[in-house]
This record gives C-alpha cells, sequence and structure tokens, in this order.
C-alpha cells in the first residue's frame, strides 16, 4: 500500500512538472508578415507563465541574413537578465541571434509571464525580386539548480512566414546649390510613372534631425534632362548650417518608401539621399566654381563662430570644408561705396536703423519711428517704385520694412526706399553691404567685435566672387 501511495504521489509531481512547463512556454510574434524592402520587422519573444528556479535559459531567433538585418533589441520585462547575443552561425550554416538568461550565483532565478525581448529587423534594401522568408525561433537550452532541463515544452508557433516585397526605385541623378537669401540645396529624382503619378507619394526632408513637412510629389518642379523627367526637391538651409546633413526619403501613396539609387545605379544607405552645402563645396571642380565655394564656406564658418552655432546632424565627412578664410583687406573704406543715403523728409517719420539678418537669410531691415501726433497710416511706402505699405509691420514701439532673401549676387544691389507723406518725400539708399560697412565703420577697430567684423568681411568676399562667378 506504501509503495502504491508512493508511486502515485511521484506521478502526481511528474505531472505537475510537466504542466508547469507546458505552462511556461514561449510564443513568438512577428509584424507585419508582409512589408516591402527597407521597412522594419518586429519578432517579440513573450513567455506564457512565470518560470522559477533557473540557472541557465537560451532562445535562438533563425533568419535569413541576405534578406534581413538586425537594426535593434529591447530587454523585456519577463527578466532583467535577458541578454541579446551578436550574430552566430550555427554547424549547419543556419544563421541566428542567441536571447538568454544566465543566473550568475547559480541559486535560481524567476522568469516572469511577458515579453522576454524584442528584436528589430530591417528588410535589405538590395533585395532584387520579391522573396519569401520566414523567422525559426527555437530553444536551444535550459536548467534548473539541479542543472536540468525541467522544463520540457517546445516554442509554440516558432516559426512565421514573411513575404518582403522588392520596393519601388528613384534614382537621384544630381543635386546643386541655389544661391539665394537662404540656400537652396537641390536634388535632382528621376521616379517611375508608378510613384510620379500617384496623387499621394511625398518626399521628406530630415533637416537639423528633425523631419520636416510632406512635400507632394506632383508638386515638385521638374526639368527634362536627355529625355528624362526629374522632379526637383529642395530644402533650405541658412549660412550657419551648411555643415549639417539633409536627408531626403520619398514615399508612395500607401507608406512604402521609394529605394533611391545614385546615378550609377547604387541603392543608397537606406533608400535616402544625403547631402549637405559642405558635400557640394567639396565636390566643385571648375576653377570659378572652387573660388565661389571657398567664400561660401568660408562666410559659412564665420556665420557658425558669430551666431555659435553648432550643427545638429553634422556631415561629418565633408565639414572640414567649411572653412574660414581671413580677408584683411576688407575695410570700411573698401565698402564706403555702400554707406547707405538719406535725402528728404516725411514730417513725424525718422529712420532709425538698417539691419542685415543673417542667422536664418539675407535680408535687409529698415526700422522706422513715427512722433507722437502721428500715425503710420500718414505715411506711403515704395520699394524700387514698387509700392510696399502693406508690408510694413510693428514690433515694438517701431515699424519695419524687410527686403528679403537676397540673392549672393544681389548683396551689392543698390535698393531705393521711398516714404511719402502728402507732398513730403524721405528717399533712403542701401544694400546689404550697407550694413556690411556700417558693422566696420564702427567697430573694425574693436577686438571685441572681430566675429562680427570677420562675418561681414566674408560677406563682401562671397558676393565679389558670386558678381564675377555670375556674369
Amino acid at each position: 500500500m506504501k509503495k502504491r501511495i508512493i508511486s502515485v504521489l511521484t506521478a502526481l509531481a511528474l505531472w505537475l512538472a510537466l504542466c508547469a512547463g507546458a505552462s511556461a512556454a514561449l510564443t513568438p510574434a512577428v509584424s507585419p508578415t508582409t512589408l516591402s524592402a527597407g521597412e522594419a520587422v518586429v519578432v517579440t519573444l513573450r513567455i506564457s507563465a512565470k518560470m522559477t528556479g533557473v540557472t541557465a535559459l537560451d532562445y535562438r531567433v533563425y533568419y535569413d541574413p541576405a534578406v534581413f538585418e538586425l537594426s535593434g533589441g529591447v530587454r523585456g520585462e519577463a527578466s532583467s537578465l535577458a541578454t541579446l547575443s551578436s550574430q552566430r552561425t550555427d554547424p549547419s550554416g543556419g544563421a541566428y541571434y542567441s536571447v538568454s538568461i544566465v543566473d550568475p550565483a547559480s541559486s535560481g532565478v524567476t522568469v516572469n509571464a511577458g515579453a522576454l525581448y524584442t528584436l528589430t529587423f530591417t528588410a535589405r534594401t538590395d533585395i532584387a525580386e520579391t522573396v519569401s522568408s520566414a523567422f525559426r525561433v527555437m530553444r536551444h537550452a535550459y536548467m534548473d539548480t539541479g542543472f536540468a532541463p525541467s522544463y520540457t515544452d517546445d516554442v509554440i508557433g516558432g516559426t512565421t512566414a514573411v513575404t518582403v516585397r522588392k520596393a519601388p526605385e528613384g534614382t537621384v541623378e544630381s543635386a546643386s546649390l541655389t544661391l539665394a537669401g537662404e540656400i537652396g540645396v537641390n536634388f535632382y529624382v528621376a521616379l517611375p510613372d508608378a510613384v510620379a503619378n500617384d496623387s499621394g507619394a511625398y518626399a521628406v526632408f530630415t533637416f537639423k534631425g528633425a523631419a520636416g513637412e510632406p512635400i507632394p510629389v506632383k508638386d515638385a518642379p521638374t526639368d527634362t534632362l536627355n529625355g528624362v523627367t526629374r522632379r526637383i526637391f529642395t530644402c533650405y538651409a541658412a549660412a550657419k548650417e551648411m555643415s549639417e546633413q539633409i536627408t531626403l526619403r520619398i514615399y508612395t501613396g500607401s507608406g512604402e518608401q521609394v529605394m533611391l539609387k545614385n546615378s550609377s545605379g547604387e541603392l543608397l544607405s537606406g533608400g535616402a539621399a544625403r547631402y549637405s552645402v559642405a558635400k557640394y563645396v567639396m565636390s566643385v571642380t571648375s576653377p570659378a566654381g572652387q573660388a565661389l565655394a571657398g567664400k561660401l564656406a568660408s562666410f559659412g564658418a564665420r556665420a557658425m563662430t558669430y551666431f555659435d552655432y553648432t550643427p545638429v546632424e553634422p556631415d561629418a565627412a565633408s565639414a572640414s570644408a567649411i572653412t574660414a578664410v581671413a580677408e584683411p583687406n576688407v575695410t570700411s573704406a573698401v565698402l564706403r561705396p555702400y554707406k547707405p543715403t538719406s535725402s528728404g523728409s516725411a514730417s513725424g517719420l525718422t529712420v532709425k536703423s538698417i539691419s542685415l539678418t543673417l542667422e536664418t537669410l539675407a535680408a535687409i531691415n529698415l526700422s522706422f519711428a513715427v512722433s507722437s501726433g502721428h500715425t503710420i497710416g500718414e505715411y506711403a511706402f515704395t520699394l524700387n517704385g514698387r509700392d510696399v505699405t502693406d508690408q510694413i509691420y510693428m514690433s515694438g514701439s517701431r515699424y519695419y520694412l524687410s527686403i528679403p532673401d537676397i540673392p549672393a549676387k544681389e548683396l551689392d544691389t543698390v535698393n531705393t526706399v521711398t516714404v511719402t507723406r502728402g507732398t513730403e518725400h524721405l528717399t533712403i539708399t542701401c544694400s546689404a553691404l550697407s550694413y556690411a560697412y556700417n558693422a566696420l565703420k564702427t567697430a573694425e577697430e574693436n577686438p571685441a567685435r572681430a566675429p562680427l567684423c570677420d562675418l561681414v568681411r566674408s560677406l563682401y568676399a562671397y558676393n565679389r566672387q558670386a558678381d564675377e562667378y555670375f556674369a
């Protein structure tokens, strides 16, 4: 009788152990199971019930490295001891990553129910055609405090099939700069008809580490070269931002990324095009172009110093191209021809200052004060003969007229502003270099103002070179 009871208890203990093991199965979840090249798929390893007395545990996540690359891994809440290995290969050549737990004290730890680890894979951008692949998860090892495999259950749903579609492709044929008040970095992209005619397709620039507003592909300007229609996408940078990386990505209306190639047909990293003003400076080969690029780069370097600007996402490979050049021969005497002038008067209104915006874009700003007993509505304003009265705005106690977005070759262009009150006329002439003259006239002997003086000297040198280049 005693033996029978012992036998029953032993069987019950074994049954309980098997039930405990079965209740602690690992269930992998793979999402999505259909994706495009360049997109991500997430593999989550989830423990269904608490496991106790664990001294060692190892799960393998098999994948096809010809289709996927691991792009990230995050430990879950099931155990703080879970670790992710580097990529490994088993004796049969299968590639895998190992998610494991090792109790350093060998006293047995608890693994809670929940996510053990989450692995993110990215579908390679160089797949030639749509492919079928799979993720396979298996338990490789388990040991309890007695160094025995108490939990013998298998992984539930260990193999998940995944389909990776070949993404649509586009070609970045070239890039250029537009030297306006801001510097426009232009990407010329040839797109397949399926994307070009997709009313929902859009482009996004990532600049200074942040994504900008979507740009509808259908609204992008075009040009044609050698019979190929190209969409032109432009991102604008200020002088101080010449070292910033600019990244262009294009998506279909359904959100699928268009994989961009270079003009040699090679897929760009992550299917995205990257460029910077600094890279353009390094790529110029013609003597005239190099001369202009050098002055542009010097202006950018001086702007970075003056505004104490540190790039958010620098183009490290090209940043050294943005180098300052000394311009000791540029003095207030040299810039005297650009001295602003004023003639006539308009009762109750005075010109208070002429300034230049350079932190964002090149713009001339004239400020006016209106005396007590007068209102701004008494005056009409013209800029080079064009009525701009409705462009006058107030900031603080002063009124302003801005002349924005001045191209490099027009920094020396003289503008005429006329203020009219009845029969009275006040006429001001100035250019962007008028500010440079004023700055040097008042500060060129002051060492504390050297960053400003160096900035306006480089602005003048940049303008002179642009005049020569665009002549």
